[in-house]
C-alpha cells in the first residue's frame, strides 16, 4: 500500500521530528515546516494534503490522525471517527500534553500537569479508555503509583498500557488482559501477572515469551 515505500519528500530533505503508523498508513511530522502528512493508504477524511500546524508530535489510527501543536501542545484530530476518537472531550480541549497515543478507535495521552495524569477518549468497548485507579496494596509498597503518575502511555486495538510510578511498572487495560489461568492469553502464552498484582512487570513477559518458546 506504499505505507513502507511512499515517503513523501518535504521541504528541506527527508527529515523528521515524529511519526505514526496506523493500518496500512504512515504519517510524519516533518522537521522544517512542522505539518503533517500521510502516505500508504488513502484516508478519505484526513486527505492527501499536508496538515499544517505547526505540529510536534503525530498519532496514528486506523483512518484518523491526532496531533499536538508545537506552539500550546493541544491535541487536535480529523479522520474517521466511529466512537467520537477524533473529537478532543471538552473537558480535555485546552489541555497540554506530553504524549499522545491512537489505538484503533480510542485516544489515551500523558497531561502535561504535575504529578502527570493519563486521559483518554473515544471507543471503550473494552474498557481500554478507562485507566486504572491504584489499589490499596499498590499504594502501600509504591505511593507514587496513583492514577496522577504516568510516564508514557501505548493504545492498542482494544487494550492500552502505560508505564507509572518511580518504580516504572508496566500496567495494561482493556480487552487482551485476561491471562488468568484457562484463559485464551494463558493457554499461548502463560500467567504474565505471575505475582498478581495487578501489574505486568518486564521479567513477567520475559517468562512468558520463555514459557511460549518451550511449547
Amino acid at each position: 500500500n506504499g505505507e513502507v515505500s511512499g515517503v513523501p519528500t518535504v521541504p528541506g530533505g527527508n527529515r523528521w521530528i515524529s511519526v505514526g503508523a496506523g493500518k496500512g498508513v504512515s504519517c510524519g511530522v516533518a522537521s522544517v515546516d512542522r505539518a503533517v502528512r500521510c502516505w500508504g493508504r488513502f484516508m478519505p477524511q484526513v486527505g492527501a494534503n499536508p496538515w499544517y500546524g505547526p505540529w510536534s508530535r503525530v498519532a496514528v489510527g486506523e483512518d484518523w490522525v491526532c496531533a499536538l501543536s508545537a506552539n500550546d501542545a493541544k491535541a487536535r484530530c480529523r479522520g474517521w471517527s466511529a466512537n467520537g476518537q477524533t473529537t478532543v472531550p471538552p473537558r480535555l480541549a485546552d489541555a497540554a500534553w506530553l504524549d499522545l497515543s491512537a489505538g484503533f478507535q480510542h485516544v489515551c495521552g500523558v497531561l502535561a500537569t504535575s504529578p502527570r495524569s493519563l486521559a483518554c477518549w473515544g471507543s471503550g468497548v473494552a474498557g481500554e479508555s478507562t485507566p486504572p485507579t491504584a489499589t490499596e496494596g499498590e499504594m502501600a509498597s509504591d505511593p507514587t503509583s496513583a492514577i496522577d503518575s504516568w510516564g508514557a502511555v501505548s493504545a492498542g486495538t482494544h487494550v492500552t498500557c502505560g508505564i507509572v510510578g518511580a518504580q516504572r511498572r508496566l500496567k495494561c487495560w482493556g480487552k487482551a488482559l485476561d491471562y488468568a489461568p484457562g484463559s485464551e492469553y494463558a493457554a499461548a502464552f502463560g500467567y504474565i501477572d505471575g505475582d498478581g498484582d495487578g501489574y505486568i512487570q518486564f521479567a513477567e513477559i520475559q517468562e512468558a515469551i520463555q514459557n511460549y518458546n518451550r511449547q
